[in-house]
């Protein structure tokens, strides 16, 4: 009986819909956006606004500092935070535009090859697209359909499911997530 299993190899070829490139863009755009920030980092500056907004009233309330003097810090506060959200939201929409744009490019791409193996995974068109050993894989998920392998810098390798015979999209999530 013969114990040794043969590695794993996928391959497999794929057109994206215009609905996938959507999708995809969308979800690398967030991805570049948040900066693979966690949830209580891109809550930071609603705590410091809500904190410093606290102090700023308390001592108005407590009489250690004028009236107008809390009113003005408040107006302050309100206004730099406003400004701060407005800048957030202007990177948010150049990083989507930014993202559209590389997946739009990968749709029109035509048929594209997606590789793995026990090492890592690897996109195709007609030269090599990108490569990423799962050492280097910051996280790996599914949305929608579609297989995400993160790297450092938001750079990312797809495949949606529908290419992959059944089960080896599991199959291929596992190897991400050990390595």
């Amino acid at each position: 009986m013969n114990d040794n299993v043969a590695p794993f190899r996928l391959t497999c070829r794929f057109a994206l819909s215009a609905e996938e490139t959507r999708r995809i863009a969308a979800r690398r755009a967030f991805r570049a956006a948040m900066g693979g920030l966690a949830p209580g980092r891109r809550n930071a500056p609603l705590m410091v606004f809500v904190g410093l907004l606290a102090v700023a009233a308390g001592l108005g309330l407590g009489g250690i500092v004028s009236r107008r003097a809390a009113e003005i810090a408040i107006l302050s506060l309100v206004i730099a935070y406003a400004l701060a959200r407005s800048a957030a939201n202007f990177g948010v929409r150049r990083a989507y535009r930014a993202a559209r744009a590389e997946a739009e490019a990968l749709g029109r791409s035509g048929e594209l090859r997606f590789e793995a193996d026990e090492n890592g995974v690897a996109l195709f068109a007609a030269a090599p697209i990108d490569a990423l050993p799962f050492a280097q894989c910051v996280e790996a998920d599914e949305v929608d359909g579609v297989l995400y392998f993160w790297g450092q810098g938001g750079r990312a390798i797809i495949a949606p499911t529908r290419a992959m015979p059944p089960g080896e999209a599991e199959r291929l999530m596992g190897l991400a997530r050990r390595k």
